[in-house]
């Protein structure tokens, strides 16, 4: 089989879905795939403003980028495209090309880009659907990136893709990550039956590591507040527990100056150095304020023998079986999370219970040899199936979905 990874990187490199697009890949040809990459990159914008309008308008629709991609498909002829984020180079451009050279496409849904213009549904400190209930001027009216100019294209390209039907008539299956994330798609608008949940995944540990007896709470990811890291700088003061925090602290100087007494910032940290984080952490605290779909720092740390703490929104309650393979606390509450944090610190017996739970967990629904064999089976249904224009098409067998 050949496949086509079409993806558009992030302006930063460190992310969670660049680690499962780059591991899904080489998964693939570890199992004897043919796989190619047709891939853009963002790195850089955040630095020219012109850039950023370029980028912005070629977001809504790029012929070019549907030139280049055509002649890639006419040379390669892949059996199935597997598209992830299209934005902004992209653009839904490339699902015409595909279309025309009668290619089917999966694409996975990382994040909440169908369903809210600005990817997060959330938005000046709260979660936020306005974009569904009502249109997409609303991410206009809210301003919902602190930028008129940018708010306008963000609402723009999302409404002119709906409107025009390029993800509904031209993807065959979409893969959600969550329960949580397909009910999202579907209260859109988005068709169930082609949508399956896969969720993310991790190379199981063969050896069964014990509940880390570590001497620090651990953060590891972006350092933004949807993220709650203030949150949780301000939970392990009230806990009194020594907090370690890795990730660019950068765009937020002030969260650094306020907690330097009690918060340990490790910078950005990879491969073997994370490890070595999670490892010597007593728990991994996820303290999101938003609709979290399936972080893999999550993954990572029940992978490790590490305890998780996380808050109780988006699909994280999927993940996490509050009081057996972790804990969970109320989005947004400083002192359920201090209490959390202390019950978890000072319980030796119920870190051991949540981190043997964790792996049996992680071992039956995120092991990397399942997720390669649930995708090979969205691709043959991908290839099998067509899209069936305004009235949808078949239902998706159930069997491609995880227990």
């Amino acid at each position: 089989m050949k496949v086509l990874v079409v993806y558009n990187r992030y302006r930063h490199r460190v992310h969670g879905e660049e680690v499962v697009v780059d591991t899904s890949m080489q998964l693939l040809r570890d199992h004897g795939v043919d796989v190619s990459l047709h891939v853009r990159s963002s790195e850089g914008l955040q630095h020219s403003p012109w850039n950023k309008l370029v980028a912005g308008v070629a977001g809504i629709y790029n012929p070019a980028s549907r030139r280049r991609l055509s002649k890639e498909l006419a040379a390669l002829r892949p059996d199935v495209i597997h598209a992830h984020n299209l934005y902004p180079w992209i653009s839904p451009s490339a699902l015409i090309a595909a279309k025309r050279a009668n290619i089917p496409v999966v694409m996975t849904v990382h994040h909440y880009g169908l369903t809210c213009p600005v990817l997060t549904h959330f938005r000046h400190g709260r979660v936020c659907t306005d974009c569904v209930t009502t249109s997409e001027l609303s991410c206009v009216r809210n301003n919902c990136r602190d930028s008129h100019i940018e708010s306008a294209l963000y609402a723009l390209r999302a409404a002119v893709a709906r409107r025009m039907r390029w993800f509904l008539d031209h993807v065959s299956v979409f893969v959600a990550l969550s329960e949580f994330s397909k009910r999202q798609l579907v209260a859109a608008g988005f068709p169930a039956d082609r949508i399956v949940i896969r969720p993310n995944m991790v190379n199981v540990l063969k050896e069964q590591p014990a509940a880390t007896e570590g001497g620090y709470v651990a953060y590891a990811g972006r350092i933004t507040y949807e993220k709650g890291v203030d949150l949780l700088c301000e939970a392990a003061r009230a806990a009194n527990l020594p907090l370690r925090i890795a990730g660019d602290v950068s765009g937020w100087p002030e969260l650094q100056r306020d907690h330097a007494d009690h918060v340990q910032f490790e910078g950005i940290l990879r491969d073997g150095a994370l490890d070595s984080f999670y490892r010597n952490a007593r728990m991994l605290v996820v303290p999101s304020r938003w609709w979290e779909v399936c972080p893999l720092v999550v993954l990572e740390a029940m992978n490790l023998g590490v305890p998780v703490l996380a808050a109780r929104t988006g699909g994280l309650p999927e993940m996490i079986e509050d009081g057996l393979s972790g804990l969970l606390f109320e989005p947004g509450h400083r002192s359920d999370l201090a209490d959390k944090m202390r019950l978890l610190w000072n319980d030796a017996q119920l870190r051991h219970r949540c981190v043997a739970a964790a792996r049996i967990r992680v071992a039956e629904k995120y092991d990397a040899g399942r997720y390669i064999y649930d995708l090979m089976s969205i691709y043959s249904l991908a290839r099998e199936r067509s899209v069936g224009g305004a009235q949808g098409r078949p239902g998706i067998d159930d069997s491609v979905r995880t227990p």
